[in-house]
């Protein structure tokens, strides 16, 4: 049985831009690969001007800031997080995130329970937050 793992990690380079995403970064630090079950841990980031179009999920996101400001839309109403703040997004709410700032921002997520293969794309209805 495996008793854990530790290792320092960044977002890896930005992920192809699509009609759901532009300049994300991410990076699964704890998930099946490191024996979890049921959380999952990920490094995100946004270089300046970087997007996840509104979208939902069947699990629960949290999400706390490392570094930098990032936008972050829950149920049509924007907040503004800097480092040190976190946002949660409950099953089927919709939230979208933007890099509105000059700088890359960067967070923790936690998916409990963790995405299945099938949840990876999300389901955009919208553009980038505004």
């Amino acid at each position: 049985p495996r008793t854990g793992a530790a290792r320092r990690m960044r977002a890896q380079s930005p992920l192809p831009s699509s009609e759901t995403s532009h300049l994300l970064s991410r990076q699964v630090i704890v998930g099946p690969e490191q024996g979890a079950v049921h959380t999952e841990l990920a490094v995100g980031a946004f270089a300046p001007g970087g997007w996840l179009a509104p979208h939902v999920h069947a699990f629960e996101e949290a999400i706390y800031i490392l570094e930098g400001e990032l936008a972050l839309e829950i149920d049509g109403r924007v907040h503004h997080l800097v480092a040190g703040d976190y946002g949660l997004m409950n099953v089927g709410v919709w939230h979208a995130l933007a890099n509105k700032g000059t700088t890359e921002v960067r967070w923790l997520s936690v998916n409990t329970p963790m995405r299945l293969p099938a949840e990876e794309s999300n389901s955009a209805i919208a553009p980038p937050v505004g």
